[in-house]
């Protein structure tokens, strides 16, 4: 029999096998977006870690091995139920903070490291888009649209 434990952060499953994982609540973070990565990854890195789970997403928890085998014996390894269980609910809370239309990205993957690496990859590396949005010293808005009109309309553009 299942028992659980509400809080406005996470609720505490207990199973039948006394396995205790952490469904974490993700509904009050900025679902992620095409253009808001740097502060979406802050904000979910920072609710893991506060709950002692980033080692499932920046993969410094692994996961066990299935199966114990004793004296001739195989069984199946609570650690990696437990480990499997709490993978599970990351990767759905992950799943609940982005936007529907990058949710086809994470189709392939099938845990939560391999989701956020797979994150990681698309959106954290800079591209030409990515370089034109970060602001540079000394520059302003006006100089910033002016270089952004003149590097969108190629190097033929006299204004």
């Amino acid at each position: 029999m299942a028992s659980s434990s509400d809080s406005s952060f996470n609720t505490v499953i207990t199973t039948a096998e006394s396995i205790t994982v952490l469904n974490v609540n993700m509904t009050n973070v900025t679902k992620l977006t095409d253009f808001n990565f740097l502060m979406w990854s802050r904000q979910v890195h920072a609710i893991l870690d506060g709950h002692g789970l980033a080692g499932y997403v920046d993969g410094s928890i692994v996961a066990p091995q299935p199966t114990i085998t004793t004296y001739g014996t195989t069984t199946v390894n609570r650690e990696f139920t437990k480990w499997k269980r709490q993978d599970k609910l990351i990767y759905g809370a992950l799943l609940g903070a982005i936007s529907v239309n990058v949710q086809p990205i994470l189709s392939t993957v099938d845990t939560s490291a391999a989701a956020w690496e797979k994150l990681v990859d698309t959106y954290a590396k800079p591209s030409r888009t990515h370089i034109l949005q970060l602001p540079t010293t000394n520059q302003t808005l006006e100089e910033r649209f002016y270089v952004d009109r003149r590097v969108r309309a190629g190097p033929d553009c006299k204004s």
